[in-house]
């Protein structure tokens, strides 16, 4: 049998760190490549370290959040098992998404260090350079390139006006993808703005200024004091008409 679709045979894979994973992926995806007949070979599906799954067609799995293990069973889960479930309380449920880890010699393009078989995980591929990065690099530059726009906008808005952008919790979405919102205080305006990204809009909200202003037109989400935006453009334009309304302190 060959040594890709054993526990043991796997275990000697993974001896080799992430290079030894790389391996056992490549074998295992050769293995499963349908043949002249068009016939493809079905594998056996083992779960590894706790966090990734290989399973029947030589793809590869990374487990979504943390596993929480059977208080019957004391010891941690095995390096690589096939049934996984009897480690796991009878209610859990698992969600994987279809993820490959980097490559032994690929480095973070933001940071410039590489990753192990231990936190391979961290990994995210980014399809804009392709290449990878730490999961916390990647959102720290992603949160870097958002406030750079957001500043840009409100310069181009009203390059003689001064601001302070202050980060606060996003007030949509918390996850991993989504940049933090800014309370943006305008010199010599009364309160502040709030500016942040809601997934594909803009949300901007001026409601802490207690002005009432028609920004726009547009048809999209509005109000007296608040707009969505599409886009760092319309941000801009909806931002020239709101700055000279803004209230003064």
């Amino acid at each position: 049998m060959d040594s890709f679709d054993t526990l043991e045979g796997i275990k000697e894979y993974l001896k080799d760190g992430l290079s030894g994973f790389n391996r056992l992926l490549a074998d295992r995806g050769n293995a499963a490549k349908s043949n002249e007949k068009g016939e493809r070979r079905r594998l056996k599906t083992f779960w590894l370290l706790g966090r990734w799954q290989v399973d029947t067609f030589g793809q590869c799995h990374l487990i979504q959040g943390t596993l929480p293990i059977d208080s019957r069973h004391v010891e941690s889960i095995p390096d690589v098992v096939e049934d996984l479930w009897v480690y796991l309380p009878e209610d859990t449920s698992l969600t994987t998404s279809i993820v490959y880890p980097p490559k032994a010699d690929a480095v973070c393009a933001v940071c410039g260090v590489g990753w192990t078989l231990e936190d391979a995980q961290t990994a995210r591929w980014y399809y804009r350079d392709e290449k990878f990065r730490h999961k916390a690099c990647q959102h720290q530059e992603i949160e870097t390139e958002t406030l750079n726009q957001f500043k840009e906008a409100f310069n181009k808005a009203d390059p003689a006006r001064k601001y302070t952008f202050n980060p606060i919790p996003n007030e949509y979405c918390t996850c991993e993808l989504c940049t933090a919102w800014y309370e943006v205080r305008v010199a010599g305006c009364k309160g502040f703005i709030k500016v942040g990204w809601r997934k594909r809009v803009i949300n901007l909200d001026w409601s802490a200024n207690g002005a009432s202003v028609t920004v726009s037109d547009d048809d999209v989400t509005k109000g007296p004091s608040l707009i969505h935006a599409w886009g760092y453009d319309k941000l801009t334009e909806y931002l020239k008409v709101l700055l000279p309304s803004l209230t003064h302190s």
